[in-house]
């Protein structure tokens, strides 16, 4: 890029989930079908936690719409 041309760019390679998403990895969780104990510790934590933290992750994971825009274009 060349001169004082400036622009925002918005990762899209960003985490995300959807409460379909949601609801597999709970049913992969109460069934073990996951068979791997990184994503049964991980997401054991961040679904079933009520602690500030996982409810954020959470919260962030499921927004795609405005709030993650802003929170992309502010940084």
């Amino acid at each position: 890029m060349t001169g004082s041309t400036t622009y925002n760019r918005i990762a899209t390679e960003e985490a995300f989930a959807t409460p379909d998403m949601f609801a597999a990895f709970e049913k992969l969780l109460a069934t073990g079908g996951a068979d791997d104990p990184g994503f049964d510790a991980m997401w054991g934590f961040y679904l079933k936690s009520p602690s500030d933290r996982a409810l954020t992750i959470r919260t962030k994971l499921l927004n795609i719409g405005e709030a993650r825009i802003a929170a992309m274009c502010s940084a």
